[in-house]
């Protein structure tokens, strides 16, 4: 048996999910950066921020009040304690 250098190794499929379960699993806002200062990961804490300040911007109201109307939403459409998106689920409604 010879020694094994790692270098043509592949991560398992899961490995991404793995990966994406743990960033989502912590309330801090992490976007994940390449060597150019790209961003090429984020977490749902992230993602949440972010569509709650452009949604705040674009409706001239707070972020606060946006959250405050999609936990209503959530609440009414039963998603409260599931991890469905809410964007999605309103668009399947279409």
């Amino acid at each position: 048996m010879g020694k094994d250098s790692g270098k043509n190794h592949k991560a398992p499929e899961w490995s991404h999910s793995l990966a994406q379960t743990v960033l989502n699993s912590l309330s801090a806002h992490i976007a994940i950066l390449d060597a150019s200062g790209t961003i090429v990961e984020t977490n749902q804490a992230w993602r949440r921020y972010a569509a709650e300040g452009k949604m705040a911007g674009i409706l001239n109201v707070s972020a606060a009040t946006v959250n405050f109307h999609r936990k209503n939403l959530r609440k009414m459409f039963n998603l409260s304690n599931t991890r469905q998106n809410l964007r999605a689920y309103l668009l399947s409604l279409g």
